[in-house]
């Protein structure tokens, strides 16, 4: 998914002088090999992180469906998939922006349900282009704990509002 919205944001990047901001659910965490691809602009073959999210995923064009992980060789996590010697590495041109998290500290949580807890919705910036001014505070995970997830009385999304008010620079 990363790097198809890299190629797609790639093709209208020139359009706007590389001013560029990417924000949303992007159902990853940027410390995989899809938020790597978009912070350092390359995951390099047979990457561990891109064999885990490659291997664990499948997408059929209708449904998506995270794989079953089970126990292989030396006790290691490893999926259905049994080739983990044959992943292309992935790049994006070097056009394209480098992209940073637009808020001070990494959140620890932006989902929060019974069966997963994790940070999926982030603002990622071009740091050469923008810089930023403030950003919203974000919730606890005891504050989202208080109802055992969300949505909840007191948050009514399965996702964190994530708010940053960015600046063109220089």
């Amino acid at each position: 998914q990363a790097l198809a919205i890299a190629r797609q944001a790639e093709r209208v990047v020139g359009d706007y002088n590389g001013a560029f901001v990417m924000c949303g659910d992007l159902n990853s965490g940027l410390m995989n090999a899809g938020g790597e691809l978009l912070s350092k602009r390359s995951v390099t073959r047979n990457s561990k992180r891109l064999q885990v999210d490659l291997n664990n995923y499948r997408y059929d064009g209708k449904h998506e469906e995270l794989l079953p992980t089970v126990k292989g060789e030396n006790d290691k996590a490893s999926s259905a998939v049994d080739n983990w010697n044959d992943f292309p590495a992935l790049t994006i041109p070097q056009s394209f922006p480098t992209l940073v998290s637009a808020l001070p500290k990494y959140p620890p949580v932006t989902h929060f349900v019974p069966n997963f807890v994790g940070t999926l919705d982030h603002i990622l910036m071009d740091s050469a282009t923008f810089e930023l001014v403030r950003s919203a505070p974000m919730p606890t995970l005891e504050d989202l704990n208080q109802d055992t997830g969300m949505p909840s009385s007191k948050l009514p999304s399965d996702h964190v509002s994530v708010v940053a008010d960015l600046r063109l620079s220089g």
